[in-house]
């Protein structure tokens, strides 16, 4: 009767070890389907592409913190840090002073912003907005121009009003207001797209 009972828990044991098996083998199989982490961290903050992201964050306000970043940004803590480090030597954020928001060099990231805003997606006239070039004309001859002026002025809402200026800052034709409302035009670019 022992053996009986000792051949059956032998049997239930490489029944038990060869399912163990195969499931270790489908786990091994779906951690090979996973990514490389490494693909996910760039040694070099300069070419991050969230990095521009960053910088028209950083145009919005007075002062940014990594926790800032992090909501506008929906990045990783540790991410929105890196990006605080690049920010300050590329120049646009101050020094950090024990754990307050570090100031922000609203010139500088202006400048930054002007000098790198082509370097972002290619600017399809195709898939823009009905008034997109209507908002062109509109602002062609201003220095500066608030949504609110934009949204009067073509009657439509507040919400259409702000997707087209996202559209207008990505194209680079406008620029994103330091502390107050008003949007700095790009009047070279404007006019040289007007004519063509």
């Amino acid at each position: 009767m022992t053996d009986i009972i000792l051949k059956k828990d032998i049997e239930q044991l490489k029944t038990d070890v060869i399912s163990l098996k195969i499931k270790v083998m489908r786990m091994e199989d779906l951690l090979k389907s996973f990514p490389d982490p490494n693909d996910y961290f760039s040694d070099e903050l300069e070419d991050d592409q969230l990095l521009m992201k960053a910088a028209k964050v950083a145009s919005k306000y007075d002062k940014l913190s990594s926790s800032l970043l992090q909501r506008q940004l929906s990045i990783s803590f540790a991410r929105a840090q890196r990006l605080m480090s690049a920010l300050y030597k590329e120049g646009l954020i101050e020094d950090q002073i024990g754990s307050q928001p570090r100031e922000v060099c609203l010139d500088k990231v202006r400048e930054y912003l002007k000098k790198h805003q082509d370097t972002g997606k290619e600017f399809n006239p195709n898939q823009v907005d009905e008034y997109f070039f209507k908002v062109l004309k509109f602002i062609k001859d201003k220095e500066t121009i608030a949504k609110t002026k934009i949204s009067e002025h073509f009657k439509i809402g507040y919400a259409r009003t702000a997707r087209l200026v996202n559209e207008l800052e990505e194209a680079g034709l406008l620029f994103a207001p330091g502390t107050g409302e008003e949007y700095e035009v790009n009047l070279k670019k404007i006019r040289k797209l007007i004519k063509k």
